[in-house]
């Protein structure tokens, strides 16, 4: 089972997002960007924003029912649609779609 850490950074991998780990804030300092307040962050596990972007990024598909939360994204005529991702709904369905969306967007970025 992977740390938070690193599904952060294989999303950022698959997104092409370049940061580094900020322990702090638990998410990714972007490189190069510096606004009044500091530098930018990308944290799609806790930020709607950024986690909607990933799924647009990455073509994912997000599917609920009442219980869970399922991502698969199209790959091609031969398989069609694969799934890479599935989170039982413990508490926010919106906490839960976000991490449905990061870990998927992980299993892209460890294939790569």
């Amino acid at each position: 089972m992977r740390t938070d850490r690193e599904l952060l950074e294989l999303a950022a991998k698959a997104a092409g997002v370049i940061g580094e780990w900020c322990e702090s804030y638990e998410c990714i300092l972007l490189t190069g960007t510096e606004t009044n307040e500091g530098c930018d962050t990308w944290a799609p596990f806790i930020d709607d924003g950024d986690a909607l972007q990933l799924a647009v990024l990455l073509r994912l598909d997000i599917l609920q029912d009442e219980s869970s939360v399922s991502v698969k994204r199209y790959v091609g005529p031969a398989v069609e649609t694969e799934y890479l991702a599935q989170e039982r709904i413990l508490c926010s369905r919106l906490d839960t779609t976000r991490r449905a969306i990061v870990r998927a967007a992980a299993e892209i970025g460890a294939a790569m």
